[in-house]
């Protein structure tokens, strides 16, 4: 008679560019809305629908703090409009703001000042007042990308009468506390430009790292530094190769850099760079965004998780629907949906709340990252703000257990062509031993599958409960060389996967 076994499985993270038969253990095939964590996988979160509305459709924006008040600015094509959490206050510049193009602004912040600029405007900033053009500016440039670094505000591919790729400039020192007032360089200031010969295509990020700024074009990367007279500022290629897929798809995490690529993902940090996402999810995901969705693509970090977002227009030219999302310290991708944003503002967004108790926080132990005692949704603790100018709407995304439509969260992840012991031994599998956590009482499904070759299209039984401090096992007869697992859950609070244990036993080789 033969004995069963039970063997023993601890995935984290998803792989979707390799074939499942292909995969070691330790990773899961597929995933919808789960996020990797330590103990596997979790359920992502959804948004929340920022309050007030924003009066316009929203296309890029920024998070920043005026007189000890934190501060959120939208801007659209209508015009630019900031809040404190309360009301909306309209601070359009009076004359000279222009529709734009989404994913195409850039900027940051100097001094407290949200500096900020896209093709086709001059550059501008907010003074705490109303928005205006920036101090000293050359009348009738425009740039590609703008960024501030030390004291000085950057300029990256200048555009006059034609776009000159090559053409770096910054401005003068800002005073303290200030804005700087020129960019015409003299023997009195700080103003220069260089150029940066090597490479291809505009400059379309850039971002401090350490003592540097990293300035991406769309292919080679030059690090800048502040040298003092007589040229204030050199460069040096540190790249010729790697670049920015497009604006504003570098973000910064535990002093590296995150760069979406043309092809690829990387990290840099600072002396040699490293793929992140071949083999893994690069061929997948290139294969579905096409050049104007490229547009629309950008990075950012989440800080308190350890994670880089990159948000991406998959099968979609006009706005981001999915996040892919990778953790720094496991080295794994996970996957969620976005509610078709275009840009990503990363601070302690100033939404107003109830705040958060034991009663009415539905996050698991494990996966809940709020504090003790936590002040309201988005008091002190930064988060992510999502900016959808199809909905007309600001997202405080990954926050709540709704889509922003209201809709329940469906999460899913799978496992499938699994290796139980010999590959060429032929199995059947008689039960499932989920390690899943979550409310008690409530239930996910589970599907058992199985494929006689690697390839094959998976033999799925039916669904079954399994309802969370309850069930202990789900009993199932399936028969294969490779096994398949698939847990689901929808409207539900959060949970998550640590693993789980095959039963099987060995039938032969036929």
């Amino acid at each position: 008679m033969r004995r069963s076994k039970v063997m023993e499985f601890n995935p984290s993270g998803v792989n979707v560019d390799s074939m499942p038969a292909a995969l070691g253990p330790e990773v899961y095939s597929g995933a919808h809305n789960m996020r990797s964590t330590g103990s596997g996988m979790t359920r992502a979160d959804g948004e929340i629908a920022f309050t007030p509305t924003v009066p316009i459709a929203p296309k890029w924006g920024i998070v920043f703090t005026i007189n000890a008040a934190q501060m959120l600015l939208a801007a659209g094509d209508e015009g630019v409009w900031v809040t404190d959490g309360g009301e909306w206050e309209e601070v359009t510049p009076i004359a000279g703001w222009l529709p734009f193009e989404s994913g195409t602004m850039t900027g940051g912040l100097l001094n407290r000042y949200p500096v900020f600029s896209a093709p086709g405007m001059e550059p501008w900033y907010f003074d705490g007042v109303i928005v205006t053009p920036l101090l000293g500016w050359q009348s009738g440039r425009q740039c590609v990308c703008l960024a501030p670094f030390n004291q000085h505000i950057f300029a990256g591919s200048l555009i006059d009468s034609n776009l000159d790729n090559e053409h770096l400039a910054w401005s003068d020192a800002a005073s303290l506390g200030g804005v700087p007032v020129t960019w015409v360089p003299t023997t009195a200031n700080q103003a220069g430009d260089m150029y940066l010969g090597l490479g291809q295509g505009p400059i379309l990020c850039m971002a401090p790292l350490a003592q540097n700024l990293m300035v991406y074009r769309v292919q080679g990367c030059y690090a800048v530094s502040y040298s003092a007279r007589p040229y204030i500022y050199t460069g040096r290629k540190v790249s010729g190769e790697v670049g920015a897929a497009s604006q504003n798809t570098v973000a910064q995490l535990a002093g590296s850099h995150a760069v979406m690529s043309p092809g690829d993902f990387v990290l840099w940090d600072g002396t040699t760079w490293r793929s992140i996402g071949d083999g893994r999810v690069k061929r997948s995901i290139f294969a579905q965004i096409s050049e104007e969705g490229l547009k629309r693509c950008h990075a950012y970090a989440v800080q308190s998780r350890n994670e880089i977002v990159f948000a991406l227009a998959l099968g979609n030219d006009l706005h981001c629907n999915t996040a892919y999302v990778w953790d720094l310290v496991r080295d794994r991708w996970s996957l969620r949906d976005l509610p078709l944003i275009t840009h990503t503002a990363t601070g302690v967004i100033p939404q107003l709340s109830t705040p958060l108790t034991w009663e009415n926080d539905g996050g698991t132990w494990e996966a809940d990252t709020i504090p003790w005692d936590s002040p309201p949704q988005g008091g002190y603790k930064p988060g992510a703000a999502g900016f959808s100018p199809s909905k007309v709407q600001v997202f405080t995304l990954d926050a709540g257990d709704l889509r922003a439509n209201g809709g329940q969260i469906q999460a899913s992840v799978e496992r499938t062509a699994l290796v139980l012991g010999d590959e060429q031994t032929v199995k059947l599998v008689s039960a499932i031993y989920p390690r899943v956590q979550g409310a008690a009482g409530q239930a996910i499904r589970i599907q058992v599958g199985a494929q006689m070759a690697g390839g094959d299209p998976v033999a799925w039984a039916a669904p079954q409960d399994w309802v969370i401090g309850s069930s202990k096992r789900v009993d199932c007869s399936v028969q294969g060389r490779f096994v398949s697992v698939r847990f689901e859950g929808d409207g539900i609070a959060a949970w998550s996967v640590s693993g789980f244990g095959v039963e099987y036993q060995a039938r032969g080789l036929t």
